[in-house]
């Protein structure tokens, strides 16, 4: 497969701007996921998978009031969907059906924490 390095250049997507939270700590974080996952059956689909969990867990601890282990659960998430694709470039194995999963996984997630927003803070019109 390569090197860690080419490995790692290999599974950045190219962006218009500097985001420095992705860049300098979620893509990085992301790699070292992807170097433990690359030589084992797990597929990128699975990663996305696990993050729409994590996702929607941490919607359930907003709505609780538990908002450390809500944003700690974020924090993975983010780190998992940056690795999803990574690991998809790095194995070129992106797929329309994998974007697609990614997307709509994304969509529930958030979909779950204005939900849970609005619960926690009973503002359901700023939701």
């Amino acid at each position: 497969m390569g090197g860690g390095r080419d490995v790692y250049r290999r599974s950045l997507k190219e962006r218009g701007a500097v985001e420095f939270l992705s860049d300098r700590v979620y893509r990085p974080m992301a790699h070292l996921v992807v170097r433990l996952v690359l030589p084992t059956p797990v597929r990128p689909e699975h990663l996305v998978l696990v993050q729409g969990f994590l996702g929607a867990l941490a919607a359930l601890f907003v709505a609780r009031g538990a908002d450390l282990a809500a944003a700690l659960l974020l924090v993975l998430r983010s780190i998992l969907d940056n690795a999803d694709g990574q690991l998809a470039r790095a194995r070129r194995q992106t797929s329309q059906l994998g974007r697609y999963l990614d997307t709509e996984v994304d969509f529930v997630v958030n979909l779950a924490l204005f939900w849970a927003l609005g619960r926690a803070t009973g503002a359901w019109a700023l939701a």
